[in-house]
């Protein structure tokens, strides 16, 4: 489930994964915002609904992207988290460039998240700029203490436990706000 998504950005997301809208998003937020959140459920909901899906992270991937990449076409929906990763290199900016190009042609949906806007980032290749300017833009933010409660109740029912709203309380109190240190 989307948690810290109202109600229609996360049917048009859900919508997205399904392949009833063809389209390219941009996801931006501050670290803990829940972009990976988003592009993990994306494709999660996407392969429950029959579409072949794939989630990718550029971390570790710096100059491997010409390589990784093109193994994901026959995917109906990539999701590609950290771009920030694989900017500033000519190489993997230009592997990203033609991977948006086939991925387009296709008629395959690309999920994109990053920690700035796309006007905000230094990219290497004007193209790929351009390409992730025509994306829908979505801006994550990070979640309220009512979101991060969602969020923990949640995480125990997936683990099969239940988590009393005290126990949930007293953890927001102890640990780090940021939902990755909660988790």
């Amino acid at each position: 489930a989307l948690i810290g998504v109202d109600a229609g950005l996360r049917s048009r997301l859900e919508s997205i994964a399904c392949l009833a809208v063809r389209t390219h998003v941009c996801v931006t937020g501050a670290t803990g915002s829940g972009k990976t959140h988003v592009l993990m459920a994306m494709a999660a909901h996407a392969r429950c609904e029959g579409v072949s899906a794939a989630y990718v992270s550029a971390l570790g991937l710096r100059g491997a992207l010409t390589h990784v990449l093109p193994m994901q076409r026959a995917n109906q929906l990539v999701c590609i988290d950290h771009l920030d990763a694989a900017l500033g290199s000519a190489e993997d900016e230009e592997a990203l460039f033609h991977f948006h190009n086939a991925m387009t042609d296709a008629g395959a949906n690309i999920v994109y998240a990053m920690a700035k806007p796309v006007q905000e980032t230094t990219f290497s290749l004007a193209d790929l700029r351009s390409r992730l300017a025509q994306c829908e833009q979505v801006v994550m933010r990070a979640l309220d203490d009512e979101g991060r409660a969602r969020m923990l109740h949640n995480a125990a029912i997936a683990r099969g436990m239940d988590m009393d709203d005290a126990a949930v309380q007293w953890m927001l109190r102890r640990f780090d706000r940021d939902a990755t240190a909660l988790m």
